[in-house]
């Protein structure tokens, strides 16, 4: 395919949404992103996967066609696809007509036991989007982010900080029973090592009038 894109994404601080407009308008551009998530130069490879981002989370159907290609990158040994796939993937969960997650969801929570600590944070700062497409998730997500003290990773702190920020957002969602579970995880992070969870946990509890 001849790459029509690439002067406009080879630009460190390109036109995204201009860029991303072409590409709803004309799927030739938009198949080029989809091809250039396994670009060698990074630039290009990461403008592609900040435009293909917004458009899933503005108009997830336009690439939910594309959604082997995500795949491929879930199983890819290359970390930057490992955290393109957990991003789009959880994006695309809403529109997920062909029941297509529920095939490859071990593989995809099994990332919070990944080696590597940043596909690890990248699942906890995105997993919130499967549980608002799919409330029916929940109950495992929950079971996950509490999990941060049974994973080998280190930096527990920042983890379990994470872990609160996606339970902010699915906080409308939770029975009254989980809400208290989160509420005392919050309250415990207080106490964290981490400034910055510390930090979240207090705004957490102040948003919701926890304190």
């Amino acid at each position: 395919m001849e790459r029509q894109l690439y002067h406009l994404l080879v630009n460190k601080d390109p036109d995204l949404d201009g860029i991303k407009k072409m590409c709803l308008d004309h799927k030739p551009f938009l198949e080029e992103l989809i091809d250039n998530l396994n670009e060698k130069k990074e630039t290009i490879r990461y403008n592609s996967v900040k435009i293909l981002t917004s458009i899933a989370e503005e108009k997830p159907e336009k690439i939910y066609p594309y959604w082997n290609n995500f795949m491929e990158q879930l199983y890819s040994q290359n970390i930057y696809h490992i955290l393109t796939a957990i991003i789009l993937i959880s994006r695309l969960v809403i529109v997920d007509q062909k029941n297509l997650f529920p095939q490859l969801e071990d593989d995809f929570f099994d990332i919070m036991f990944h080696d590597n600590v940043i596909p690890v944070r990248y699942l906890l700062l995105n997993i919130w989007w499967i549980g608002k497409a799919r409330p029916e998730y929940i109950p495992r997500i929950k079971e996950l982010l509490f999990s941060v003290d049974k994973i080998k990773q280190e930096h527990k702190g920042l983890l379990k900080g994470d872990a609160l920020l996606a339970f902010a957002e699915l906080w409308d969602l939770l029975d009254h029973n989980t809400r208290k579970e989160v509420m005392n995880f919050a309250k415990e992070l207080l106490k964290s090592d981490s400034p910055k969870t510390k930090k979240e946990a207090r705004k957490f509890l102040e948003k919701f009038s926890l304190l």
